[in-house]
């Protein structure tokens, strides 16, 4: 075969290193062509008239490039299944509990999104993201009562609401199942965490720029201490959850 022509011909048919294709279908216009070439491959080969050898060449790079042109073909439509098959549609759904997760919406409405069944969305949905819709709905609502609880300004029973629970005692119950503790008790720690940094921080601009370098490096503006104590919550939260 190499004494034919280069081995890179052959290089679109190989998988990986040491796996090739073994199997192909053919539509039935791709067949008729191939099979006409070998059909003529063989009369070549079996009469041996001269110069057959190059012939036989020609022919099987028409047969190569008859193959090729098919696996491409049967490629695109396989990338273009992808890119329309349940995979782009559960990535619609996810998109949709994202954008409404403070709404009241329903699994229902989720695979509506994606096209599907109830129960065939409730299984793709597993399968995807390791949580039931429910499990993904409440992470998501529990995400940005952090943010809001980190404001003083809202009452804990706004924030409830806000983030798209219905009840609060549904709101208090799944919050301290995820974070460890009530949102009352999430926001005294935050209060308390940012009296002492405060208390730290006036220390520290007491004793001027060497006291702030040694005790702190450089200071950082209150929303920003916010933030890190949101993330440092949010990263352990996340670490039990197992990530998204």
């Amino acid at each position: 075969m190499q004494s034919l022509f280069d081995f890179a011909y052959l290089k679109p048919f190989f998988m990986e290193e040491d796996e090739v294709h073994t199997r192909y279908h053919l539509p039935a216009e791709h067949q008729k062509r191939a099979e006409a070439v070998i059909q003529e491959l063989l009369e070549e080969f079996e009469g041996g008239a001269p110069s057959h050898m190059l012939m036989i060449k020609g022919l099987l790079l028409q047969l190569l490039v008859i193959l090729q042109r098919c696996i491409s073909s049967q490629e695109e439509l396989r990338q273009r299944s992808r890119n329309t098959g349940p995979a782009a549609s559960m990535e619609k759904a996810v998109a949709f509990i994202d954008e409404h997760f403070a709404e009241d919406i329903s699994a229902q409405d989720a695979a509506q999104v994606a096209a599907f069944s109830k129960s065939y969305f409730g299984y793709m949905f597993k399968a995807v993201t390791h949580r039931t819709f429910v499990e993904y709905l409440n992470e998501r609502r529990i995400e940005a009562a952090l943010w809001m609880l980190d404001d003083p300004g809202k009452r804990v029973i706004d924030i409830c609401y806000d983030c798209g629970f219905r009840n609060v005692s549904h709101f208090n119950r799944t919050f301290k199942s995820t974070i460890g503790v009530s949102p009352t008790e999430y926001r005294t720690i935050l209060s308390e965490k940012e009296e002492k940094d405060g208390e730290d921080q006036s220390r520290a601009d007491a004793d001027g720029p060497a006291g702030r370098d040694s005790a702190r490096g450089v200071p950082l503006p209150s929303s920003a201490r916010r933030g890190d104590r949101l993330c440092r919550v949010q990263h352990r939260w996340f670490q039990e959850m197992g990530g998204l």
